[in-house]
């Protein structure tokens, strides 16, 4: 566990690298489930993923959003989003989200 230097106006972040897999989906789950209870915490849990798969995540954030609306089972894995077993990645010509052929 490392402590984060901000000046002193600011939370100070803490950055935790686990041991095992396991440990950080529980407290990534854990989290998830206690923010859905309750909307008013003071703090907040997130990855620390690398630039490309973090821009990646928002450029299909809104298309993932629409299929959840609509229903549909979608999960980001990495760089790119799993609906209903289809996995997509984001063209920046088409500026889009396009599936992937297997």
């Amino acid at each position: 566990m490392h402590f984060v230097f901000q000046p002193d106006s600011l939370p100070k972040p803490i950055s935790v690298e686990f041991s095992h897999f396991a440990d950080r989906q529980a407290i990534l789950a854990k989290f998830r489930y206690v923010r859905k209870a309750n909307n008013d915490l003071s703090f907040r849990v997130s990855e620390d993923l690398p630039e490309r798969i973090s821009k990646a995540r928002i450029d299909l954030y809104p298309f993932f959003k629409q299929c959840k609306d609509q229903g549909k089972n979608g999960h980001f894995k990495n760089d790119v989003v799993v609906v209903d077993g289809v996995s997509y990645t984001y063209d920046h010509e088409l500026k889009a989200p396009v599936a992937i052929k297997r």
